[in-house]
């Protein structure tokens, strides 16, 4: 059965994800393995640090469309889900 995202407020489903085949699952932690033992993990941070900024960039540049989702599927409220962003950068939304 596929997986589904449910609105907490209204328990409506909103959307349904596919299972992912026991191959892609294993491809995925081949690559993630592969990438472990590389020179990339074992090198300096500079490069990574890099990339993860990028990404954070990106994740910020739609923060209304994000928080939508966010308060779709999580049932925060939108102020709260605005922040989920600057949180994440920041290191306090764990």
């Amino acid at each position: 059965m596929a997986y589904q995202t449910i609105k907490p407020t209204t328990n409506k489903m909103v959307n349904t994800c596919p299972n992912h085949t026991d191959k892609q699952i294993e491809d995925a932690l081949t690559a993630a393995h592969s990438l472990y033992k590389s020179e990339w993990f074992k090198g300096s941070i500079k490069p990574r640090l890099k990339v993860l900024h990028r990404l954070a960039d990106i994740i910020e540049s739609p923060v209304e469309d994000l928080a939508k989702i966010i308060t779709l599927e999580m049932g925060k409220l939108i102020g709260e889900s605005r922040q989920a962003p600057e949180e994440i950068d920041s290191g306090n939304g764990r």
